[in-house]
């Protein structure tokens, strides 16, 4: 029996932390798809309320008197959604284009890393060499300090090597 409540609050846990991580891309999502009129709105809820139905009167009804249920042109639902901005994004932008760059930079920043990370980080653990304790005590101090620190050194560096606004000067940084 013991096992039992423990496995249902385990899955009700599971289930309460699957909502409140599933919620925020379905807000996305829902306001992805709102129309023009709706979308700068700052309501959280998945489906829009308009402005005019934001308060209750003493007896609970809406302030117009219409029933929570009512999807007129003049009720309180929004009349619906649109897929308007998915059209925009991918006919007026360079969308496609800005995610090509982002996998590509993304990847090589990743395999640069890994490779110089791994190779580094065998070497300083397997060999004896002179500089080792100097090289361990550098990497230990770099990484005491923010990256932000770092921005306006390697902008002046960046800029200095004619970098700026290309890949390389990216994938460096």
């Amino acid at each position: 029996m013991k096992k039992r409540i423990e496995v249902i609050l385990i899955f009700s846990f599971l289930t309460f932390f699957s909502l409140g991580t599933i919620y925020p891309v379905l807000n996305i999502l829902g306001v992805s798809l709102r129309t023009d009129n709706a979308f700068q709105t700052r309501s959280l809820s998945l489906v829009h309320i308009r402005e005019n139905y934001t308060d209750l009167n003493e007896n609970g009804q809406w302030d117009n008197g219409e029933s929570f249920t009512d999807a007129n042109s003049n009720g309180r639902w929004d009349s619906g959604s649109s897929l308007k901005s998915y059209l925009t994004l991918f006919t007026e932008t360079d969308f496609l284009l800005w995610v090509r760059n982002s996998i590509f930079i993304s990847l090589l920043v990743t395999l640069t890393g890994v490779i110089f990370a791994s190779t580094a980080g065998y070497a300083l653990s397997r060999f004896k060499f002179r500089g080792r304790g100097f090289g361990m005590t550098a990497l230990l101090t770099t990484q005491m300090f923010p990256a932000t620190m770092l921005l306006l050194p390697f902008f002046i560096l960046l800029s200095y090597l004619g970098l700026i606004n290309s890949y390389l000067g990216l994938i460096i940084i």
